[in-house]
């Protein structure tokens, strides 16, 4: 699949107190709109599909129907070509947009194939959930994915924090969004879908859809593919995509249950919407697949697509990073911005870097150049002119492009600027048997061998 063009993001400033300063358009031309508090809170849904690439997108380029629905809701609302993630899998990216904060600064950035050293969250900073919930809202959590535990502190600010499958997961959704026109508060629903990731056992009708393999006796996995003989390699590799496209094509159905669910409440034009990823995937990049230890642009590039009441629709080239959901969704609602947020609302409009983190990378892109540095010591590794090589297969050691060094200076600011922290909270208390349980599933993940 085709990687979208390089992306620009927000260069760390907070947005403190902007939930009580009125609600503008974003981008060229931007007007205030009414005051915040003089206008009924809107509810807010949060979709998030796990490992969903942008380019997986048909609004994002990709050339087979993967998403109609999501298209359809994308031609109503801002859909952002330039978003990254800000950390490249789903936990500490969770932590990030949740608490409007870089990994460098919350510390929750454990390495992925290491459970065992998790530490709940500590109490640095509110979650998105915890700052609408002191505006008056009603705020419920539904997801699949076993990462966000309730023992780690990621249900901070949640009345209901519920995990199950995606089909149960849709059904809660739907369940909750019956019940906002008669509860009396404004809600924030936030949904978390896994069908694009491994094990990979889309639906028979998407398979057929996309073209992938008819007859999938088991899940793909990653295995499946590194296991394959070299001859076979590339065959695999396609059967792969295909399947995760047809895993997308999954997911837009279930997003399209819960929109219609939105829409029969009669609360659809009241209602605050935010579509993205916590990261994306590779699918051969680099001679990989899942979602390792880089920063590539497969897994950085993500999609971001926001509804408000009152914002028209339009393609934005403005920068956007998964930190500023937070404090847009903050100010939509009127609540005040937490000081402790490093996003910028996209209600202002964004400017600046894009910054994203991964194990021992620390990468920063203004949209045409791309740096991966040292990020235990922000030296310089390695460019890419993404202009020509969006799919960063030429890798680029020298600084001496004047482009190049005045990304490298900016990626240097950014480490002198931004505080670095360690996560303070404890370790979770679990028996035997829930550690065993845990390990499982990471990995029918592909996340431990």
């Amino acid at each position: 699949m085709a990687l979208g063009a390089g992306c620009a993001g927000s260069d760390g400033a907070g947005s403190k107190g902007a939930g009580s300063e009125g609600v503008a358009a974003a981008g060229a031309g931007a007007t205030a709109a009414v005051p915040a508090e003089a206008q009924p809170k809107p509810n807010i849904l949060f979709i998030l599909i796990d490992t969903l690439r942008a380019d997986a997108l048909g609004v994002y380029g990709q050339p087979l129907a993967t998403s109609p629905r999501i298209d359809a809701f994308a031609a109503t609302a801002v859909t952002y070509d330039r978003a990254w993630t800000q950390y490249t899998w789903t936990s500490p990216s969770y932590v990030s947009f949740m608490t409007s904060r870089y990994a460098r600064t919350h510390g929750w950035d454990y390495r992925l194939n290491k459970p065992d050293t998790f530490r709940a969250l500590d109490d640095r900073a509110p979650m998105l959930a915890e700052t609408l919930k002191a505006a008056g809202y009603a705020t419920s959590a539904q997801f699949s994915q076993p990462n966000l535990r309730a023992d780690l502190a990621f249900d901070r600010g949640f009345d209901t924090f519920k995990r199950g499958a995606d089909r149960g997961v849709i059904n809660g959704a739907v369940a909750d969004i019956k019940k906002w026109k008669d509860d009396g508060k404004p809600n924030f629903l936030y949904v978390h879908l896994m069908a694009p990731h491994v094990p990979l056992l889309p639906s028979e009708a998407s398979r057929s859809a996309m073209g992938a393999p008819a007859n999938l006796e088991k899940a793909l996995s990653y295995d499946w593919w590194a296991a394959a003989p070299a001859d076979q390699k590339d065959a695999r590799l396609e059967e792969f995509r295909l399947t995760y496209l047809a895993g997308v094509l999954d997911a837009d159905t279930m997003v399209a249950t819960v929109l219609a669910a939105l829409d029969a409440s009669g609360l659809a034009d009241q209602t605050a919407i935010v579509l993205t990823s916590d990261h994306g995937e590779l699918i051969g990049e680099h001679g990989q697949i899942g979602h390792t230890g880089t920063t590539a642009e497969a897994l950085t590039h993500v999609p971001l697509i926001v509804k408000l009441p009152g914002i028209p629709a339009r393609r934005e080239s403005a920068p956007a990073s998964l930190i500023d959901i937070a404090p847009t969704l903050a100010a939509a609602a009127g609540a005040e911005v937490p000081a402790a947020w490093q996003g910028k609302s996209l209600l202002a409009g964004g400017s600046g870097l894009l910054f994203s983190e991964r194990d021992n990378v620390f990468a920063a892109s203004d949209g045409t150049w791309k740096v991966t540095e040292d990020r235990g010591t922000c030296t310089f590794v390695s460019a890419h002119d993404l202009a020509s090589d969006p799919s960063e297969k030429t890798l680029i050691t020298e600084q001496s492009s004047p482009a190049v060094q005045k990304l490298v200076a900016a990626a240097t600011s950014f480490c002198d600027r931004i505080p670095s922290a360690d996560n303070a909270g404890g370790l979770p208390s679990q028996d035997a048997g829930d550690q065993a349980a845990r390990l499982e599933e990471l990995k029918l993940l592909g996340y431990v061998e």
